[in-house]
């Protein structure tokens, strides 16, 4: 599966609005195709410049081992744009096959390629490590610094897809990645690195978690390196591995201008074409924000939402019902029971898609199979499907928090990390120890409450600080009724 997205987040208008009158200037120069073309050679096996991907097996790097393995390969020509490359090793001894995919575009200056790993033996095979689909250095010759291009991700908040210019100067290094199995959570998988009056957009085609490490020699050379986070595993016998599909965009000159190169090859070579035609502008609506994404949404509500659209004379194309749907008791997040929830919808979907049906509008509901939380179904009942970090239980274990269980939300609650490890969630750290106050969604307050065992005077420290950098929040203790300390977390010009 190819999983792709438009590499810059700028420009969007006028690359859409003025492609016919800018064709002239979008058009690939022969310089930057002969550079992609130039690179296909220099990275074919027993190339000069070695093989772009990496891994580890049985402890011993893949440069290593592939010279000794058995080599086959095949030149493909799929249409009149494509050239595709097909290189495939085996190891006699385990019956490890190592398959590379590339494909270079005659009319854009791109390179894709994916690599795939699989157990044609008959027992496990050594330790994998490591495995990268891009792992190579890059130098420069010019005088200018290594420029990294690159945008935030979404977690909902004003600065979602924020572009970010970051410059890597020698013995520096920047790492990028998804957060949670979220592909775009953290940063955006595309990103561009400028250097010697031109650079390369460099796309990370997966659909989960992913990492991207850019490391600064002493020297002139930048070492990139991507591939999934903490790979470490060994195939069964049938079992196969796959990485990230990794895009190379080689360019000259402005990098607005190369954005504009990336649509039309997009638009051209990888946008779905149902009936032969390119998909029309749709609109999609939800009702997600009125009711908390849908922890308190139910079939009423949701019928009446597609009907007001409708009476606006606005008729979406989807009607999107979101995260919160399922059986949960903590609030949408707690993701692993994939049933509807009968108590809100206790005849299922089927009244509100017949409803949005019968007006022209159809059903898009969201979920997500990257995490599973406690206390769901597949965490009680399939743990064996799970996989875990460091042996332990989950990533959240040794975490306790409390709700009010009056006021049937999630928030506000208070949580603390009782365990010996730091756990994580989104952009979320708690440290061993580590207890956080998070308010409800109407202002209200979360409070810890201390009573002392027995008379006497008691001394209280308490330092507050933002876990979360979306926080902005007002902190205080209160002795009984009297207030003993105001302080506020970026309100009001304070910090951190």
């Amino acid at each position: 599966m190819k999983t792709l997205g438009t590499a810059c987040m700028f420009g969007v208008g006028a690359a859409f609005f003025f492609v016919g009158s800018l064709a002239a200037q979008v058009a690939p120069t022969a310089d930057e195709l002969r550079q992609a073309q130039t690179w296909v050679e220099e990275h074919a096996p027993g190339g000069p410049a070695g093989l772009p991907f990496s891994f580890q097996y049985d402890g011993r790097p893949s440069a290593e081992c592939l010279p000794g393995w058995s080599l086959k390969s095949e030149t493909l020509q799929p249409d009149e744009f494509r050239t595709e490359y097909v290189y495939i090793w085996r190891d006699a001894g385990s019956g490890l096959i190592v398959r590379q995919r590339l494909t270079r575009y005659r009319d854009f200056p791109m390179v894709e390629w994916v690599v795939e790993l699989e157990n044609a033996g008959s027992a496990a095979t050594p330790l994998l490590e490591n495995i990268l689909a891009l792992d190579e250095t890059w130098t420069r010759h010019g005088a200018g610094e290594f420029t990294l291009h690159h945008h935030r991700g979404s977690q909902a908040s004003q600065r979602d897809y924020e572009p970010l210019t970051t410059v890597l100067e020698a013995g520096q290094s920047r790492r990028l990645s998804g957060t949670g199995g979220r592909p775009s959570d953290a940063d955006w998988p595309y990103f561009d690195l400028a250097f010697d009056d031109g650079g390369r957009i460099v796309a990370v085609g997966w659909p989960g978690q992913w990492a991207a490490e850019l490391i600064r020699d002493a020297d002139r050379g930048l070492r990139l390196r991507i591939g999934q986070e903490n790979t470490h595993l060994r195939l069964l016998p049938g079992e196969r591995f796959r990485t990230p599909l990794i895009v190379l965009q080689f360019r000259q000159g402005d990098m607005l201008r190369a954005c504009n190169v990336w649509r039309r090859w997009m638009i051209k070579h990888n946008l779905p074409r149902p009936g032969g035609r390119l998909p029309p502008t749709q609109f999609v609506a939800s009702s997600s924000r009125a009711y908390e994404e849908m922890i308190h949404a139910d079939e009423e509500n949701q019928i009446m939402h597609i009907r007001r659209y409708l009476e606006e004379g606005l008729k979406p194309d989807y009607w999107w019902m979101d995260a919160g749907w399922y059986i949960q008791e903590q609030g949408w997040p707690q993701v692993g029971t994939w049933e509807v929830d009968p108590r809100r919808f206790p005849r299922g979907f089927k009244p509100i898609s017949d409803f949005a049906h019968a007006h022209g509008v159809k059903i898009l509901v969201w979920f997500e199979p990257e995490r599973v939380m406690p206390g769901t179904w597949l965490y009680q009942q399939h743990p064996e499907w799970l996989l875990t970090l460091s042996g332990k239980d989950d990533v959240l274990a040794g975490m306790q928090a409390w709700r009010s269980k009056s006021l049937n939300t999630p928030d506000p609650n208070v949580s603390c990390n009782l365990g010996p490890n730091t756990c994580r969630m989104a952009a979320i750290e708690w440290t061993p120890g580590r207890l956080s106050f998070h308010p409800g969604a109407k202002g209200e307050f979360s409070v810890v409450r201390f009573t002392a065992p027995e008379a006497g005077e008691y001394r209280v420290q308490a330092r507050f600080l933002a876990i979360d950098r979306q926080t902005t929040t007002s902190v205080h203790v209160l002795a009984g009724d009297r207030s003993v300390f105001e302080g506020k977390l970026r309100l009001d010009g304070a910090g951190a």
